[in-house]
């Protein structure tokens, strides 16, 4: 879940925490090679003080995955447990995507809603239908949708004569796309499965009566944004911007026709009249990785797929191409599997060794700052906020965090006395809650010691 959307770690903020970010110019750290594994399966190369920290948890040493290996250089692991065995990721697993999306997509890639005029435009009145093309910004909310409603009637679209679609058709997804990831629910809006056109993040704020103090007291409450609330936050929000609707808001989700660029009756496309764009990248990879927004990670998933947004996006062709891009990393296919790329899906899954393999060639990337300031701080922000907050990791340590109800896991850098380490410690077990303590005091031992 996450907290302020708009939250970002500027870089004065680590200018002020005393930490060097990483030098693009710097050369690139050789990768091991793919195939190379330990013969000892369990891998344990841990330092005295490591071992105690582990063993202090009560959890077994095979429910723990550990690498701690410097960014640089051709040095042996500091720590390894369990390298090889593959965990699940968690929310770990958006390092992946992020990383993918920053390589293949560009720092400047964002997301484009798009509206099409289907009928002649006369004198502000639109005989015909308002097209809404979504094109995946998971951040869209209802003040940018009116802001932009207002600039439309600017451009002179004030009356619509026929409907307002809501066309969902850059994405084609079906059932099982969703097999291994959670239901949305009221109680779980964060599940919110993934839409090309969707807003508030797919959920809806209303006011509740909850108990309180023996009566009840009026509350806000998050349920999930289904299609009839999303059609009807639409027209109010068109209605409120001095728009005039004669029809009613429709939504699409398949066509008939060609997908990818919506066409009028005769089947020929339509041109785009506006366009509304998201922030570039790097502010989407920050939203995702420090405050673990599983839509945006699911959403940009989705953008990998090749062609998109021309092309429809599927989730088969999005795995594909991601899998294609760890091969070029230096990873063998086993290595790290991602399904959705937010760490929801049980199925992703990875090698501590590979997690620390990638984040070492991260650190040498062209857009190494950017995936750097993305990642939660120990007690300063997103989901470290409230941990590591007073030891040797405060400020010091740029890790993302994975919570499941048997996972527990951590994975990005910290900086020891010297040396900037890439970390990966996965922990699976049914009791992977006692993991948290354990986890914080290996990164607090990295900074101190390492």
């Amino acid at each position: 879940m996450r907290s302020d959307r708009r939250q970002v770690l500027t870089g004065g903020a680590l200018a002020v925490a005393g930490v060097a970010l990483p030098a693009t110019a710097q050369p690139r750290a050789s990768a091991a090679p793919a195939t190379k594994r330990a013969a000892d399966a369990a891998g344990a190369t841990m330092p005295a003080a490591l071992r105690a920290i582990v063993a202090g948890s009560g959890l077994p040493e095979s429910a723990v995955g550990l690498q701690v290996q410097s960014v640089s250089g051709q040095a042996a692991p500091l720590a390894s447990l369990n390298p090889e065995q593959r965990f699940q990721l968690a929310s770990t697993a958006k390092i992946v995507t992020t990383l993918a999306a920053f390589d293949l997509l560009g720092r400047a890639y964002c997301w484009r809603t798009r509206a099409y005029l289907d009928g002649v435009l006369r004198q502000g009145r639109l005989l015909g239908d308002l097209v809404i093309q979504g094109g995946g910004d998971a951040r869209l909310n209802a003040a940018e949708l009116g802001q932009w409603f207002l600039r439309l009637h600017e451009q002179g679209v004030q009356d619509v004569l026929g409907d307002i679609v809501l066309d969902h058709c850059s994405y084609q997804l079906h059932e099982q796309d969703h097999a291994s990831t959670p239901v949305p629910s009221p109680e779980r809006p964060h599940h919110a499965w993934p839409d090309a056109l969707t807003l508030d993040d797919g959920r809806m704020r209303l006011m509740g009566e909850l108990p309180s103090g023996g009566g009840v007291s009026r509350q806000p409450v998050h349920t999930t944004l289904s299609a009839p609330r999303l059609a009807d936050a639409v027209a109010q929000l068109w209605r409120a911007s001095g728009g005039r609707l004669r029809g009613r808001v429709r939504e699409r989700r398949s066509t008939d026709l060609a997908p990818g660029v919506p066409r009028d009756g005769a089947g020929r496309p339509l041109p785009v009249w506006a366009e509304h764009r998201s922030p570039p990248l790097p502010e989407l990879v920050r939203e995702i990785n420090k405050n673990s927004d599983n839509l945006a990670a699911r959403n940009l998933m989705l953008t990998l797929s090749p062609g998109f947004p021309q092309r429809p996006a599927t989730l088969p062709a999005a795995r594909d191409r991601l899998a294609q891009w760890l091969r070029r990393q230096g990873l063998a296919a086993d290595d790290i599997a991602v399904d959705n790329g937010s760490g929801l899906s049980r199925e992703e899954r990875g090698r501590p060794r590979a997690m620390v393999q990638l984040l070492r060639r991260a650190w040498q990337a062209p857009q190494s700052q950017d995936f750097v300031q993305s990642l939660p701080v120990a007690g300063v922000d997103g989901t470290l906020a409230h941990r590591m907050t007073r030891g040797q990791a405060t400020g010091r340590a740029f890790l993302k965090t994975g919570t499941l109800l048997d996972t527990r896991a951590l994975a990005g850098y910290v900086h020891g006395r010297g040396t900037v380490y890439a970390l990966a410690v996965l922990v699976n077990h049914p009791d992977a809650a006692r993991a948290t303590p354990m986890l914080d005091a290996l990164v607090e031992w990295l900074a101190a010691h390492g």
